[in-house]
């Protein structure tokens, strides 16, 4: 199983905004693509950065899944999210397999 974990850092002023919009327009979506098998959201309780920090996690069975949706639906998903927050939601993206 891979994991594909987008980490966001979110300005705590628009905090409220980023939590109402990034279900319906940035889970979803992802979601959506049928490529992932289960999604997992978590915030960070301990974070060393400024603002409010979460862990969105999407697992996929195999690498190519993750090949698959990076080729086809992350760049416009991400820069999406990009826009709506312009600066106020930092984000970046780990792969990891599970061992």
């Amino acid at each position: 199983m891979i994991l594909y974990n987008i980490t966001i850092i979110v300005d705590d002023s628009i905090l409220d905004e980023w939590q109402q919009w990034v279900n319906k327009n940035f889970i979803d979506p992802i979601t959506e693509t049928g490529l992932f098998i289960e999604k997992k959201v978590f915030k960070i309780l301990a974070s060393p950065n400024e603002g409010t920090t979460f862990s969105i996690q999407f697992f996929a069975e195999d690498a190519e899944k993750i090949a698959t949706y990076r080729a086809k639906f992350e760049t416009s998903i991400m820069e999406k999210h990009q826009q709506q927050f312009k600066g106020l939601a930092l984000s970046f993206i780990s792969l990891m397999e599970q061992i």
